[in-house]
């Protein structure tokens, strides 16, 4: 027994298994990764987001046959946000997370890929801690809907992986998963198709001689690689073609008509400036900018330009030092080729919509992140500096996280992202555009300096113009509230002419039809404020008219679904004034006409229920849809029906006016403890004399004439008006007789 056990090897314990190399650096990565971004867990959804994830009922109604559907941009990407909906609904930090760790393990990944490739952990290391903590990462990382590239990246280092084994064993399993990732990962971004042109560099590159050296021409390598793995690249090449044609004809999303700057010339030469750029932001990430769009990005006028030229020398010096370096150092014409492959879609060869984006290096980034490796490797190991190299890397890093901590401040709202924006690129109409947006509901003056700022920048986009309507119209009702009449009147007409500038300069959209309407509605309010009342109805129905064009969208714009609210909020309207003329025709005796003008406001709040109702089954999570709801309900006396919507108002946002109409239909209903408890807590929100009132009614009635008392003299503080005054007078008359009937009869019932 003895000798058996001395015999026997010895194994490791689970602390020395733990703490072997291959465990340690990416438990490192996973550290760096989440310590650099964990500031981003508390920050809120950020432009595409809003559209993206928010707005986007697919996501939020998990519509998991439509999310899987050709029809969905991206569906793969869609698919992660709504798993993130499904697991936390729309809070902000989980679909954070979800980014955070998938740069994590793209760290990890990229940091197997270099060992795989290279066999040289310093290297790897390095490598990937350099990609992990680069700042120009945030704009992927830290943006919500920057998974796209996370994605990307993650499938194609999936993809590259599998691909080594499969080269290493010959077993097709490995295949057929890098295979499937190329298939998937374009189904998150359209970038993956460079994936077969990778796995041809890596098979280049890749060399297990003494010292990294290759011998063979590059063409002699190239067609022994492609001979060698005949079917794996056949296949990836014609996956990769298909999904080219799906990117551009299935799913064209991106695609833009026309050529940046407008000519041939000026979009090739734009073509080569952009390269210039992203090299220069992957070895010096300043100055990060979150939209390019508008005077940021200067545009080539053609090759006559010297920075034009610049740019195409620099790319044919890069081009030609990848070549003459390979046959010496394969590995740095690797990272070199990465870089230049997994750049080439976005340099605009073939046109799209965004010019330019700093995520739009992440992918590329892991070339880059291989020659800042190499560069630490080979003074490390060939040099024998291993100190020097050690020092500029910890110093490189301090750097990058630092300044990707900072960045990640800027995304972390609306405001603040394009406040930052405006900072390094002032000439970015976006910017200005979603400022404008930000401040439209709290200051609109500066909303309004923003959005025309937008439009002398770029005053072809019907966007813009729809914004500075609705500005004008904010304006006109802030006037209106003033009793500044004809100041409302003239930003009204202000208000029409921008929105028949964003009808000229876009074909018809809902949301434009819908402003317009909603232009003409705040007009009939202003000439309802001046009873101008044979004004009023003419206005109200132009309004619907174009409310009516937009409802004609909502088949194919889901979102046109909203002006349902709009709709119902005219008959609302309109019935309140039939109600308001029916009141003045009784007090005029004019009983008939009274009658008449019930029954049509009846029959208007009949008509708003239906739109109303359509609106809060469509956004069921809308408090204004439920609170007007309602309020309709109450109006028709139908109290038992407006209790549920008003319940579902409470319970999204406790507001006095809510609180105020379900207190009255508790009360109406015979729920009186309900409804004292619900004036009590509007008050405590806002007192108002109304509330004291109804309040001081409610108590009277239920036997508490002294609180009751208390209520009638804090309304009368509140609104010394005279006919709050007669009403109190009234109520403290019935008060008072109750309470000397009560002092000779105590069993005397309460009057009601």
């Amino acid at each position: 027994m003895a000798a058996r056990r001395k015999g026997r090897r010895s194994s490791p314990g689970l602390g020395a298994r733990l703490w072997r190399p291959d465990l340690i650096y990416p438990c490192l990565l996973l550290a760096v990764a989440l310590g650099l971004y964990w500031n981003t867990l508390g920050h809120e959804f950020v432009h595409d987001d809003l559209t993206l994830i928010q707005q986007n009922r697919t996501v939020t109604e998990l519509r998991w046959g439509d999310i899987l559907s050709h029809r969905v941009y991206r569906p793969v990407r869609t698919l992660t946000y709504a798993l993130n909906y499904w697991a936390g609904g729309l809070d902000p930090a989980g679909y954070h997370l979800f980014n955070l760790l998938l740069h994590a393990l793209n760290s990890i990944l990229v940091y197997w890929l270099f060992r795989a490739v290279t066999g040289r952990r310093t290297l790897a290391v390095a490598g990937a801690l350099i990609f992990a903590a680069h700042p120009v990462q945030t704009a992927a990382v830290a943006y919500v809907s920057g998974r796209k590239d996370l994605l990307a990246a993650f499938f194609i280092l999936a993809g590259c992986l599998s691909f080594l084994s499969y080269r290493d064993t010959g077993r097709r399993r490995y295949l057929l998963v890098c295979l499937a990732c190329l298939v998937v990962g374009v189904l998150a971004k359209e970038l993956v198709i460079v994936l077969p042109a990778l796995l041809l560099l890596l098979d280049l590159c890749r060399t297990d001689r003494p010292g990294g050296t290759v011998r063979e021409p590059v063409a002699v390598r190239i067609f022994r690689a492609l001979v060698r793995s005949r079917l794996a690249y056949a296949l990836g090449f014609v996956l990769a073609a298909a999904s080219l044609g799906y990117a551009l004809f299935l799913s064209p999303a991106s695609r833009m008509e026309g050529l940046w700057g407008g000519s041939l010339a000026a979009h090739a030469g734009t073509c080569f400036k952009l390269f210039s750029h992203y090299l220069a932001l992957a070895v010096f990430p300043h100055p990060l900018i979150a939209d390019y769009t508008g005077d940021v990005f200067p545009l080539s006028p053609g090759f006559a330009d010297a920075p034009t030229l610049l740019a195409v020398v620099l790319l044919a010096a890069f081009a030609v030092a990848a070549v003459r370096i390979y046959p010496s150092r394969p590995l740095v014409s690797l990272g070199m080729g990465w870089f230049l492959v997994a750049l080439a879609p976005v340099l605009q060869i073939l046109p799209f919509h965004e010019l330019a984006a700093d995520h739009f290096l992440y992918v590329p980034l892991i070339g880059a992140s291989l020659l800042g490796g190499a560069a630490v490797d080979y003074v490390s190991r060939e040099r024998g500096y291993r100190e020097l190299a050690v020092g500029v890397l910890v110093l490189v890093l301090a750097g990058f996280s630092l300044r990707t901590v900072g960045r990640n401040r800027d995304w972390a709202d609306v405001e603040t992202l394009w406040r930052a924006t405006l900072a390094e690129a002032p000439g970015s109409y976006r910017a200005h555009t979603n400022l404008g947006v930000a401040y439209m509901r709290e200051q609109p003056d500066v909303a309004l300096k923003h959005t025309l700022r937008a439009l002398e920048l770029n005053p072809g986009r019907a966007l813009e113009w729809s914004n500075l309507g609705v500005l004008y119209a904010q304006l006109a009702e802030r006037a209106r509230v003033r009793k500044e009449y004809d100041l409302a009147s003239n930003l009204l007409d202000k208000c029409r002419e921008a929105m028949e500038e964003a009808l000229r300069r876009d074909d018809p959209n809902f949301m434009s039809l819908a402003n317009m309407g909603n232009c003409y509605e705040r007009e009939a309010d202003v000439v309802l404020a001046t009873d101008d009342l044979e004004r009023v109805l003419p206005l109200r129905q132009t309004a619907l008219s174009y409310f009516q064009k937009a409802l004609k969208f909502r088949n194919r714009e889901p979102n046109a679904r909203m002006v349902w609210s709009s709709v119902g909020g005219l008959f609302l309207d309109q019935a309140r004034l039939a109600h308001r003329q029916g009141g003045e025709a009784f007090n005029k005796g004019r009983f008939e006409r009274k009658r008449e003008l019930d029954e049509q406001a009846n029959e208007l709040y009949e008509q708003a229920v239906g739109y109303f109702r359509k609106f809060v089954e469509a956004y069921p999570g809308s408090r204004t849809g439920q609170h007007n709801l309602g309020l309709c309900y109450v109006h028709l006396g139908k109290f038992e029906e407006a209790v549920p919507h008003l319940e579902r108002a409470v319970r999204l946002q406790a507001g006095p006016e809510s609180l105020n109409l379900l207190a009255h239909s508790y009360d109406r209903t015979g729920d009186g403890d309900r409804a004292v408890h619900l004036y009590r807590q509007s008050i405590r929100l806002r007192a108002a004399a109304e509330t004291h009132f109804n309040l001081a009614v409610l108590l009277r009635r239920r036997g508490e004439p002294a609180e009751a008392e208390k209520h009638l003299k804090r309304a009368l503080e509140l609104s010394p008006s005279a006919d709050l005054a007669r009403k109190i007078r009234i109520l403290r008359n019935l008060i008072q007789d109750h309470v000397s009937r009560s002092k000779d009869h105590r069993r005397h019932p309460l009057p009601q």
